[in-house]
């Protein structure tokens, strides 16, 4: 005779039994039956979930059954305010429960109190270090920046499990974020020998790679990822991370929008993009999405004490006031500062705040427009804009992008500079400039060395000295190659430019000095990375923000040979060879 087949409700009923009766392990049995078949089966899993942590926690009675129903319910609607209360009162009847402080946990990382849902998750962890307490508390740590307190709790872990993949992985992160990179291609190694298959592993690798500005084998362990069905936020982030350093802005844009497809409100994101279309030259998106950089850089960008409302491009400013204030760089100053003149166009009252380095170019310029301090709170604009937002927000009254204009067509110099003074000149004058500041993240990628550059360095040329800061052998090397160094000149940004409006080209990286030179008419030489800036565009050798540059972009990741072979070419042909000629006709020979 055939034995009765029980139903799920049946089997229910016999592991409440089994509770009553302080089974718990053979409820746990039936549970996880249950849920091998079914893994979200409403009923048995916050049963197996109560029951799993009285056993590990070791407490009896168990856990409300449909409390945690109710919980996970509210989890899964995203309603999880409504369940707060209850977790603080299940709390203070279970202390012993690691699941209620787990649960706990995860609420308040939801809603942003970090030091809250650590005190939870260390709590969570103390009662039961398993594998996905050991996890939440320590990728709250790495969150935090904590990683000698990470790397504790991991170690922890994998002394008594030393296969776990996913805690492995999270010691890979550690390594590689502390930049044991050695350790961390050890640890890769270790777990994916174990499983090859694990598309979380390939995407700790890929971060490990690009880590190591490797970015072809990046890419392909991402593509690995993607390939194993991971479709996730942060490896779409990461595969336009490093498509955008390799130059296939195309793919970066692609990846881009499957990120913004999954998370179409997350700053970081939409500021990428904006990136990518404007390196695309995509202006009208472009500008558009580049609003999203205020609130993913708003903890880090300059804020004026006298903001007031933002101006949003549409309402009149005939009449009013407004405050326009700097953002980011020296460079990006420069280079926006075009678009207060078509502001001015407006019948509006502009109030400049401006690094106090910049405030001396600045004011020997005439530019309609009244400087404030950084720290003046006694303007009372109408209005308020960020510099670098005007070009989306004047898209209503000019194309984009607005058209060549160089605004320090006047340049006051207190300096008088001898060497650069001279009206006859033997050979043409060209300026130097071969790194920025060392304080930028990508300065690796944008600078090089003074040793790469004076080889290729034309001759029939007097070379001029744009750097500061020295070093001792930089400043031996400048006057092993006769070059004039003219450190005093270069304290102020005023004086840089008096310097430059005597020279009759100038060479430089992507810094401030390149937007100097190119808002002052010079012929400008830019040097670019294969992964240059946005603002490059997609042109291999002009751009659209100046007419008198020319761009020299790397075809390699950091191989500088080929871009300073055609810098040469070029300069022999547009500055040498003219500068020649003239002297050769016997007709003026200075600039």
């Amino acid at each position: 005779m055939q034995e009765k087949q029980l139903t799920i409700t049946e089997w229910l009923a016999i592991a409440s039994e089994q509770i009553e009766k302080k089974n718990l392990i053979g409820a746990r049995q039936i549970y996880s039956g249950i849920v091998r078949s079914i893994p979200d089966h409403k009923k048995a899993k916050p049963g197996l979930l109560a029951v799993t942590d009285a056993l590990d926690c070791d407490y009896f009675p168990i856990l409300p059954v449909e409390s945690i129903e109710e919980v996970l319910e509210n989890f899964d609607r995203g309603t999880i305010a409504k369940c707060r209360l209850q977790l603080k009162e299940l709390a203070l009847q279970y202390p012993c429960s690691a699941l209620i402080q787990s649960f706990l946990g995860i609420f308040e990382r939801n809603n942003d109190d970090m030091q809250a849902s650590l005190t939870h998750f260390k709590e969570s962890y103390r009662l039961n270090s398993n594998e996905e307490n050991t996890k939440n508390y320590a990728n709250l740590l790495i969150e935090m920046k904590a990683f000698p307190r990470a790397s504790l709790v991991v170690d922890a872990f994998l002394k008594i499990h030393p296969n776990s993949l996913e805690i492995l992985r999270l010691k890979a992160f550690i390594l590689i974020d502390t930049q044991a990179f050695a350790e961390a291609e050890e640890t890769l190694q270790k777990a994916v020998s174990s499983n090859n298959q694990n598309a979380g592993l390939w995407e700790q690798y890929g971060i490990l790679r690009l880590r190591q500005n490797n970015d072809k084998d990046a890419i392909l362990f991402f593509d690995k990822c993607h390939a194993l069905g991971l479709k996730s936020v942060d490896l779409f982030q990461n595969l336009t991370f490093a498509h955008a350093k390799c130059g296939n802005n195309k793919k970066a844009l692609l990846y881009c929008e499957k990120a913004i497809q999954l998370d179409e409100n997350n700053p970081q994101i939409r500021h990428a993009y904006s990136m990518a279309l404007l390196k695309d030259e995509q202006f009208l998106l472009g500008w558009k999405e580049f609003e999203w950089r205020i609130v993913a850089r708003d903890n880090v960008r300059f804020k004026h004490p006298s903001e007031t409302k933002t101006w949003d491009g549409i309402t009149s400013l005939k009449g009013k006031t407004i405050l326009v204030y700097y953002e980011q760089g020296l460079g990006d100053t420069i280079q926006f500062s075009r678009y207060i003149i078509e502001l001015a166009k407006l019948d509006v009252k502009i109030y400049f705040c401006i690094q106090n380095v910049l405030r001396g170019l600045f004011e020997g310029i005439d530019f309609p427009v009244t400087f404030v301090d950084q720290d003046d709170d006694s303007v009372a604009p109408d209005y308020s804009i960020s510099l670098m937002s005007l070009p989306f927000t004047l898209l209503n009254y000019q194309e984009t992008p607005l058209p060549q204009n160089f605004i320090f067509n006047f340049i006051k110099a207190d300096i008088v500079l001898v060497p650069v003074e001279k009206e006859e000149r033997e050979s043409p004058f060209i300026g130097i400039c071969w790194r920025g500041s060392p304080s930028n993240k990508n300065d690796i990628h944008r600078s090089m060395n003074l040793e790469e550059l004076l080889p290729h360095l034309p001759s029939k040329a007097q070379f001029f000295n744009l750097q500061k800061s020295l070093t001792e052998e930089e400043e031996n090397l400048l006057e092993r190659h006769q070059i004039v160094n003219l450190a005093e000149g270069l304290s102020t940004f005023t004086g840089t430019a008096a310097i430059c409006k005597r020279l009759d080209g100038v060479i430089a990286v992507d810094t401030s000095i390149c937007h100097l030179a190119g808002s002052l008419g010079i012929p400008t030489f830019l040097l670019l990375s294969l992964a240059s800036d946005w603002r490059w565009g997609k042109s291999t050798d002009r751009t659209v923000w100046y007419d008198n540059m020319k761009l020299f972009k790397q075809t390699s990741r950091g191989e500088w040979n080929a871009p300073l072979k055609t810098l040469k070419e070029t300069i022999e042909k547009d500055i040498i060879s003219p500068f020649h000629a003239r002297a050769d006709s016997g007709k003026f020979l200075g600039k």
